[in-house]
């Protein structure tokens, strides 16, 4: 992510564990605050199983996990020999095999320490991504990965791995296509002080001189670094569908499914799009711009001559043989360029679109969909802004435009990663800056929230008749007769 990202923060807290009420986070009526686990150290992402089973990953390479809201004291896997852990590097994403309830599959995206284990080597030192996979088993009560299950999906090495040239853009979301594909996005391993247009000789010794293009690695269809790769699962391949097949399931533009992008740390699949499914990317911008661009395969999103919705400052005039601006959209660095669905601006919310948005770090999010959804959320993407600390609901129409978008959460303490509890519906997500993870409820006929469905939630949705808010339970915009039968339906004996 960006130098304002995760470098300064070292909060560790005491453990906590429980259902207790987070009061910090502001959330609108009709919703509820728990923690799920906190003392952490540096949490980044987060995945839950079908039976409420949550797993954690945290920034250093340790994966834990809570089961019946107790933090497993035992840590489900220790790579922190493996992972690169500084400033914006580390252990990134955690994602469950879609079918995980039979194949107990865990798959992990992290940055490569350059030297296995302690000392970490300087952040900057130039390394490579690599996603792995284990099995879980219980062990003496315990649940834990096994290590002689450990498979590497991606990144035996420099020469098949994501570039990292720098000490942030490296590695970044996993997630699963609705046909079982594996989606990886990955940051373009550049600088980002300054016009990074490559001369680097550490990258260049890595990775050769043809990858030392800083940036513009983005818009190279022969590196993995600034792209959204899709991947068999069990092979790290290229799929023959991919839009740059070229006969060679290894190779870089095999496995590539979208280009052109900065940092994406973070994005959401739309489970109601046609197979394998249309992900919503967030891509942390740079001086000026954040972004939020719908990716159905073969997309260029523009970086780094595009941040948003227009150029940024000093890479438009850079002459770089091959990779620069004036190639965008030709062979080399192919289309169609995809502008995003939403841009938040920095410092002028009259320049986002819609206007009104701020923020400096965009992360996004889940689709809030399914049965256990809460009424008001149905259909919509939740975004976040990591530096600005809020989450924002969005609605889209039948051509996939944008038709609103209301704040849901404030105070959030630095979200870095959602996730949708299968078994209730509810909302998980990850509070890096307190170390904590948490769960937004949706309270449903309990309006006040003491536990039972009683004549004094009868008065709250009495009192709030004809009107919308959190006694609307079904989401129609107005409390009626429906709320009325869903709140006795559920009248506690």
């Amino acid at each position: 992510m960006h130098r304002f990202r995760f470098a300064a923060f070292a909060f560790l807290l005491s453990w906590t564990v429980g259902p207790f009420v987070a009061a910090a986070v502001n959330v609108p009526e009709g919703y509820v605050v728990r923690t799920v686990a906190s003392g952490l150290a540096k949490p980044t992402s987060v995945a839950v199983a079908g039976d409420g089973t949550v797993f954690i990953a945290e920034q250093r390479g340790v994966v834990r996990v809570v089961r019946d809201g107790a933090l497993q004291s035992a840590a489900f896997l220790d790579l922190q020999a493996e992972v690169g852990f500084g400033w914006d590097r580390g252990l990134l994403s955690i994602e469950l095999d879609p079918s995980f309830e039979q194949t107990r599959l865990i798959y992990l995206f992290l940055v490569v320490d350059p030297i296995a284990g302690r000392p970490d080597e300087p952040s900057q030192t130039p390394t490579f991504g690599r996603i792995v996979r284990y099995r879980a088993v219980e062990s003496g009560g315990d649940l834990v990965a096994d290590r002689g299950s450990r498979h590497i999906v991606l990144g035996f090495d420099a020469t098949d791995g994501v570039p990292c040239c720098y000490r942030s853009h490296s590695v970044g979301d996993l997630v699963f296509g609705l046909d079982g594909s594996l989606f990886a996005l990955t940051g373009d391993g550049a600088n980002f002080n300054f016009v990074d247009a490559g001369g680097d000789p550490a990258c260049e010794s890595l990775f050769g001189r043809d990858l030392d293009i800083g940036a513009f690695r983005a818009q190279s269809l022969d590196s993995l670094a600034g792209k959204v790769l899709r991947l068999d699962p069990s092979t790290g391949e290229g799929l023959p569908d991919n839009p740059f097949f070229d006969g060679d399931p290894t190779s870089a533009r095999s496995r590539i499914w979208a280009s052109g992008l900065r940092n994406p740390f973070r994005a959401a699949l739309d489970p109601r799009s046609v197979s394998p499914g249309t992900l919503y990317v967030a891509d942390v911008g740079w001086n000026l711009r954040e972004e939020v661009t719908a990716v159905a395969g073969g997309e260029n999103l523009g970086w780094p001559c595009f941040e948003g919705l227009a150029p940024p400052p000093g890479y438009p005039e850079v002459e770089l043989d091959g990779w620069d601006c004036s190639t965008l959209e030709s062979s080399a660095n192919p289309g169609p360029l995809a502008m995003p669905v939403l841009q938040w601006h920095h410092s002028d919310p009259s320049q986002s679109v819609p206007a009104g948005l701020f923020g400096r770090c965009a992360i996004a999010g889940v689709f809030m969909d399914g049965p256990l959804a809460p009424p008001a959320l149905a259909g919509s993407l939740l975004v976040a802004d990591h530096v600005d600390h809020w989450i924002r609901a969005v609605r889209f129409g039948d051509r996939g435009e944008v038709t609103s978008v209301s704040v849901f959460a404030t105070a959030t303490q630095r979200p870095t990663d959602f996730a949708i509890d299968p078994s209730t519906g509810d909302l998980l997500y990850v509070a890096f800056v307190t170390n904590t993870v948490y769960r937004i409820e949706a309270l449903g006929p309990d309006l006040d929230a003491n536990g039972l469905v009683d004549g004094a939630d009868l008065a709250i949705l009495l009192g709030a008749w004809g009107k919308s808010g959190a006694a609307d339970l079904d989401g129609s915009g107005a409390v009626d007769g429906a709320d009325l039968s869903r709140l006795l339906g559920a009248w506690s004996p």
